[in-house]
């Protein structure tokens, strides 16, 4: 018995050790991420990650960032960053519609869902939605941002965290802001 609990616990041990080293880089392949839809490339902020493999085929999901090692730290949250092409649909479709849309589906599974902040910058109409609700055993908060700049081509960031994760949520802010940077080619059409 023993001859074999002496591996496991070296192998636990170096295991144990490698999750400790913060300062171990992560590979430039999960801390830069090149959005497929317009081909920019996007430098995630320190301490942040994407997922190779997040959309399934026919999925509006484009990419996933979580901050690094926040499995190994027991850390729950994450962007999701969607992307909806109207190009070929009949009838026109809105920021509105888009939010009004999430919003009812929230409604259908969170306790609180915020009503819509509409806004305009120097080249999309924007809007927030926040949604608080339980979702596997945690409380979790859904930061909701949509933005388009031609009405054909739609963009959200979903930030989902505990809701007494304050730190996550704000940091997440800036994935959100490389992601919004990384459509802007798109633009009028």
């Amino acid at each position: 018995m023993r001859v074999f609990l002496r591996p496991f616990l070296s192998v636990l041990l170096l295991f144990n050790l490698s999750c400790q080293k913060s300062s171990v880089p992560v590979s430039a392949k999960y801390t830069t991420w090149i959005n497929p839809i317009t081909q920019v490339k996007v430098s995630l902020p320190k301490g942040w990650r994407h997922s190779l493999a997040t959309a399934q085929k026919g999925a509006t999901a484009i990419g996933y960032f979580a901050p690094q090692f926040a499995a190994v730290k027991g850390k729950y949250g994450h962007v999701t960053f969607h992307y909806e092409d109207m190009r070929r649909v009949e009838e026109k479709r809105t920021l509105r519609y888009f939010v009004d849309n999430f919003s009812a589906h929230m409604h259908d599974q969170m306790f609180n869902v915020s009503e819509p902040k509409f806004s305009k910058d120097a080249t999309s109409q924007i809007a927030l939605v926040i949604a608080e609700g339980r979702y596997k055993g945690r409380n979790v908060r859904l930061n909701a941002q949509f933005w388009t700049a031609n009405e054909q081509d739609f963009w959200y960031s979903i930030t989902e965290s505990e809701v007494t994760d304050t730190q996550l949520a704000e940091d997440a802010k800036q994935v959100v802001e490389h992601l919004v940077d990384s459509t802007s080619d798109l633009g009028e059409d």
